[in-house]
């Protein structure tokens, strides 16, 4: 059994989602979450911010859809999801992006109030047949002796 690093964080919508098809027509939605932790100074008597932690969140396939058509820019949500440490190089320098790979996304209802609409994702029903209909299927199928 591997160990994934699973977290949970809340924070801020820092900048627009941004959704796209990629390979093999897999949907993809990239944001930033800022989160500042506060902290109450006992010797100023007051809150103050501490620093802002900035973290890619990724959602996939029928998630991504809803994250892109429900939040925006500056909403408060929670995040759930596969927490990782991405290094890589830029302009000669190497960088650091803490990510997450979302398992959940919403709004944080700390600071207020969402209507929930479920979408459905299975095939529509098939219509029943009418009446009519069956009986002139019967009519037209012979029975079996």
């Amino acid at each position: 059994m591997t160990s994934e690093p699973l977290v949970t964080m809340t924070g801020w919508l820092a900048t627009v989602p941004v959704i796209k098809e990629v390979r093999n027509g897999q949907v993809v939605c990239n944001f930033t979450l800022a989160s500042t932790p506060r902290r109450y100074d006992r010797e100023i008597q007051a809150w103050r911010d501490e620093e802002t932690l900035f973290l890619r969140i990724t959602c996939w396939q029928q998630m991504a859809k809803n994250v892109a058509a429900s939040i925006t820019k500056g909403d408060p949500i929670v995040v759930h999801g596969k927490f990782s440490i991405r290094r890589y190089e830029k302009d000669g320098q190497q960088r650091v992006s803490n990510e997450i790979s979302a398992f959940s996304v919403g709004p944080n209802l700390e600071f207020g109030q969402a209507v929930f609409t479920r979408i459905s994702t299975a095939p529509a029903p098939a219509q029943p047949l009418r009446e009519a209909e069956v009986m002139a299927e019967m009519q037209e199928t012979p029975l079996a002796a």
